[in-house]
C-alpha cells in the first residue's frame, strides 16, 4: 500500500486494532501552556518534553552493514515549524527552545540541535525561494527565521561532534503559489529548482546524494555514517531513494488517522526490502481548534507508543511526528536493538 509523499492522500485501511492500555509514564509535568499556548501533556512520555531525552551516538552500536530500510529512524514533521505568529498552535508543529536566544535564527537553530542530541535522525524541511533567491525554511505562509544553509550547518555541526550517525533529511517545495489563507508564494512566482538546490548540497561537505536521476538504491548505514542522506527533494528534484510514505494529514478522524499510521506500520518490515517506509502520525484540520497539530499528535503519539511497547522487534521505518516525546524516540531506537 504506497502513497505519494509529497501528497496528503487518503488511504483505504482496516479498523485498527484496540491498543494496548498505556504503559506507566514518567513523573507528570506541571500543567498549563507553553509559550505558543499549547497544551503541556499531563505526563511526559508520547508527546513533548523532548529535550530531557539524551540519544546523541545510537546509531554507532548498530553494523555498518543494516540497510536504512531495515531500520526504525525517529523523526519529525515539518521539523521547523516553530513559529506561527497569531495564528500560534494551529500551525505550529514542533516544541521550540529558545531560551537564552537573542538572534534572529536562534530558536529555529537549536530546536534543529535538541532534537538532533534526543535521537531524531530524520528531518522534514519545507522551503521558499525568498527575493534574494535563496532558499528560507517556510511553513504555509510563516517564515520560520532560518535559511537551508543554517539547517545544513546546524546539522554537519552535529555530524561533527558524532560522526557514526546519519541523518535524513526531506526536502520540500512549499509554496503552492496560490493566494489562500496560510498559503504561500515564491518570489516572482518562481518555485526553486534544482540549480538552485544544488547550490547548496553542492557547498555542504557531509551532504549525500544519489547521483543518478529518478530513485536510487537504498544505501546501507556503513555508507553513510557521517553525513546528510538527502532522501527526497519533493517539488525540486527526482532524485533520492525509494519511498513508501504514509500521509493521510488532512482533516481525519483520530480514529482513521491511526488505523492508517497502524497499517503502515505493521507493513514497515516489508515495506523496508525494497523502500524506505515513512510513516506519517501528523495531521491538521485547521480552523477546528479540536483538529490542530498538537491534538492530533496527543492521540497518534500515545497510540504509536502503545502499540510499538506490544510489539517489540519489528522495524518500524521511519516514523515522523509532531511533538514527539522522549518515551516515542526511545521506544522507535529501542526496535533496533530487539
Amino acid at each position: 500500500m504506497s502513497c505519494a509523499l509529497s501528497s496528503g492522500c487518503r488511504q483505504s485501511v482496516p479498523a485498527a486494532r484496540p491498543v494496548a492500555a498505556a504503559q506507566s509514564a514518567p513523573a507528570s509535568a506541571a500543567s498549563g501552556t507553553d509559550s505558543a499556548g499549547i497544551p503541556k501533556a499531563a505526563a511526559v512520555g508520547a508527546i513533548d518534553h523532548l529535550d530531557s531525552a539524551s540519544n546523541p551516538d545510537w546509531m554507532g552500536a548498530l553494523p555498518d552493514s543494516t540497510p536504512l530500510g531495515a531500520m526504525s529512524i525517529p523523526g519529525t514533521h515539518d521539523t521547523l515549524s516553530i513559529h506561527g505568529g497569531k495564528a500560534g498552535p494551529a500551525v505550529v508543529n514542533q516544541e521550540k527552545f529558545d531560551t537564552g536566544c537573542t538572534e534572529p535564527t536562534c530558536a529555529s537553530e537549536r530546536t534543529a540541535s535538541t532534537q538532533l542530541e534526543a535521537g531524531i535522525r530524520a528531518l522534514d524541511i519545507r522551503v521558499r525561494r525568498d527575493e534574494a533567491g535563496n532558499l528560507g525554511v517556510q511553513h504555509g505562509s510563516f517564515y520560520q527565521q532560518a535559511g537551508l544553509e543554517d539547517v545544513l550547518r546546524v546539522t554537519g555541526q552535529f555530524l561533527d561532534r558524532h560522526p557514526r550517525e546519519t541523518i535524513l533529511m526531506r526536502v520540500k517545495a512549499e509554496c503552492t503559489n496560490e493566494d489562500k489563507t496560510f498559503q504561500c508564494e515564491d518570489a516572482d512566482g518562481l518555485p526553486p529548482d534544482p540549480p538552485l538546490l544544488d547550490r547548496y548540497l553542492n557547498a555542504h561537505p557531509r551532504v549525500w546524494r544519489p547521483a543518478a536521476s529518478g530513485p536510487g538504491a537504498i544505501p546501507r548505514l556503513g555508507d553513510v555514517r557521517g553525513t546528510i542522506v538527502v532522501i527526497r527533494a519533493d517539488g525540486i528534484d527526482d532524485r533520492g531513494v525509494p519511498i513508501d510514505a504514509q500521509d493521510l494529514w488532512d482533516k481525519p478522524t483520530r480514529e482513521d488517522k491511526w488505523a492508517a499510521a497502524a497499517t503502515h506500520l505493521a507493513q514497515a518490515p516489508a515495506i523496508g526490502t525494497r523502500a524506505l517506509s515513512m510513516d506519517f502520525l501528523s495531521a491538521s484540520g485547521v480552523p477546528d481548534p479540536a483538529k490542530f497539530p498538537h491534538r492530533y499528535a496527543e492521540y497518534e503519539n500515545q497510540h504509536a507508543l502503545d502499540y510499538l511497547r506490544s510489539r517489540p522487534g519489528a522495524a518500524t521505518g521511519v516514523v515522523m511526528a509532531d511533538f514527539p516525546g522522549p518515551a516515542l524516540v526511545g521506544e522507535i531506537i529501542a526496535h533496533n536493538h530487539r
